[in-house]
């Protein structure tokens, strides 16, 4: 079986999220329209100002660092809105038990 977080746990992604982080009241960006849904991941600044637009805020994470706490039910998408787009469901970002 392919391991997500083998092939990733070198690299960083980019997190858009809604809010603001001086009170701590910060949601991440999910990917709109999708059932259930998903929080977007980014390859590139490119990529996420493409699907989000020039002001969206994010942060640089590391992959490994971001999935360590990853919610069982929650799946991510790398590059929305690109031809290359990628569901992630979750059960292949937690890590094993």
């Amino acid at each position: 079986m392919y391991d997500v977080r083998d092939a990733l746990q070198r690299t960083s992604v980019l997190v858009s999220y809604n809010g603001d982080p001086a009170t701590g009241e910060v949601t991440l960006a999910t990917v709109p329209g999708e059932r259930p849904f998903a929080v977007a991941l980014f390859s590139s600044p490119e990529a996420l100002r493409g699907a989000l637009g020039d002001e969206a805020p994010y942060w640089e994470v590391p992959f490994l660092e971001l999935t360590a706490g990853w919610s069982s039910d929650t799946d991510a998408m790398i590059d929305p809105g690109t031809e290359w787009a990628l569901r992630l469901p979750a059960h292949t970002l937690t890590p094993p038990h």
